[in-house]
């Protein structure tokens, strides 16, 4: 039998180790009761930032011809601005000064940012103003910081440059323009003209001075904004009302910030609360990516990287090959949806998938991929329920919006669809892939009769194909 002599010392040992026993389980009780807490917080953040990528009401939602959404029927559109056409108000027009404050003709309009997240509550997720933002090229800046905050951050708009004098929203109309270079600007009438070419890439800020547009006498008007090609294409448009300075005496009205709903007292288990973590997760990642990080327009990359040749426009299309074509579907007056209640049916396909979303709104030209299956979450992604002739297993299909093909010429592995732009309409063309021969890759380009490229896209001759 072995005997132990407990000295004073060793009770201090003693005395301490079973404090420190107990110590910790008291820190690891307290630690678990706050990472539930946490967990809990996460839980109600994600409810939220879920319920926000959806309108309440499940309806076929549409943008209406001032670039405005009405998701309900308590909004009154204003009157219809008298205008003339484009080429008469170029033609007509006098010469504004303006200027360009920032220039950047690499920029990459992003797919996803993650402040989208965390400020969610300001609507900078919700799935009908992101198509929306995506199909236009032209945001006019708000006197009002707190609506240029919304404006810029909705967007994802960051650049690493500044622009070369400070924004002067109350002297002058500041405009973001996208995918566009700016060469002189007209005014006639109720419209202003932005002339230039459009661009793959690249944004813009452009400044004019209120004053200037305005006639005598004149404090208020409301004009039309345009982005043109040289001979009178539209590209865009922005409607906005410019305030003489000496009149600009209101005060700027701040937005109201939503808050998230307080927390419901529940009694649930940690591991229920979890459990409902993970399927959380699970769920917003049919909306958006888990990780946090910005995401850019892969298309652009693609097309950034295929090599053409370096070549004017009208000479390639002069010396292009004439490639018969197929309307396998044509409605001028068809308008795309901006949201469609079959996306949140859907949203495990992912039809409801942001960046998705907005790559594909940030296009005119899409292409139709080969198999049915395919194409059935092609065309459910788009909300596009028409019914068409279908796509040959030979053929390469198209669909183009707000844009009428006339002509398709070919010049080596450049597809040109040949036509002129409109607010309304959808076509969808197709050729025979027998046409397209030699190369790997081919850049499909929207061009306007002027030779302006409106947009562009890569084909992969029958990349996916089931066999």
């Amino acid at each position: 039998m072995k005997i132990f002599v407990i000295t004073p010392n060793k009770r201090i040992l003693i005395f301490t180790a079973l404090l420190m026993i107990f110590s910790t389980s008291v820190i690891l009780t307290g630690k678990g009761i706050h990472n539930k807490i946490i967990v809990t917080f996460n839980n109600s953040l994600n409810e939220n930032l879920i319920n926000s990528f959806m309108p309440k009401e499940q309806k076929i939602i549409y943008e209406d011809n001032n670039r405005l959404v009405y998701k309900n029927g308590h909004f009154i559109p204003p009157s219809p601005l008298p205008t003339s056409s484009l080429s008469k108000a170029i033609n007509h027009g006098i010469d504004i000064k303006f200027r360009i404050l920032l220039d950047e003709p690499f920029y990459l309009r992003p797919l996803y940012d993650p402040s989208w997240k965390s400020t969610h509550y300001r609507g900078w997720l919700d799935l009908p103003i992101k198509n929306m933002e995506a199909r236009h090229r032209i945001f006019a800046f708000s006197p009002g910081g707190s609506m240029n905050y919304d404006i810029i951050g909705s967007l994802g708009f960051s650049t690493d440059s500044p622009p070369s004098a400070p924004l002067d929203n109350h002297h002058n109309i500041n405009f973001l323009i996208y995918g566009f270079n700016v060469k002189s600007v007209r005014s006639f009438e109720n419209q202003v003209t932005l002339i230039g070419q459009p661009k793959h890439t690249g944004v813009q800020i452009v400044s004019i001075v209120q004053n200037d547009l305005l006639p005598e006498g004149v404090c208020s008007k409301d004009f039309l904004f345009q982005l043109s090609t040289p001979e009178g294409y539209e590209i865009d448009f922005y409607r906005n009302n410019v305030i003489r300075y000496e009149h600009l005496l209101e005060i700027i009205k701040e937005n109201t910030v939503g808050a998230f709903d307080p927390l419901e007292n529940k009694n649930k288990s940690s591991k229920k609360i979890l459990n409902e973590n993970t399927d959380l997760q699970k769920e917003l990642s049919y909306y958006i990516p888990l990780k946090d990080e910005i995401i850019y327009q892969q298309s652009c990359k693609n097309i950034l990287s295929l090599e053409t040749e370096a070549k004017h426009i009208k000479s390639m299309i002069m010396q292009g090959k004439k490639i018969p074509f197929n309307y396998n579907y044509k409605k001028p007056q068809y308008k795309r949806p901006l949201y469609h209640p079959s996306w949140k049916t859907n949203y495990k396909r992912k039809w409801s998938y942001i960046p998705t979303q907005i790559e594909y709104n940030l296009h005119r030209l899409l292409i139709i991929p080969q198999s049915r299956q395919n194409q059935k979450d092609f065309f459910g992604t788009l909300g596009f329920n028409e019914k068409f002739l279908s796509i040959k297993p030979e053929e390469y299909g198209f669909i183009i919006y707000n844009f009428n093909i006339s002509d398709i010429k070919l010049y080596k592995n450049q597809l040109f669809l040949i036509g002129i732009p409109s607010r309304t309409g959808a076509q969808i063309v197709s050729i025979n892939s027998n046409n397209l021969k030699g190369y790997k890759k081919y850049k499909v380009i929207l061009v306007t009769p002027d030779n302006s490229e409106v947009d562009c896209n890569i084909l992969i001759p029958f990349y996916d194909i089931v066999k």
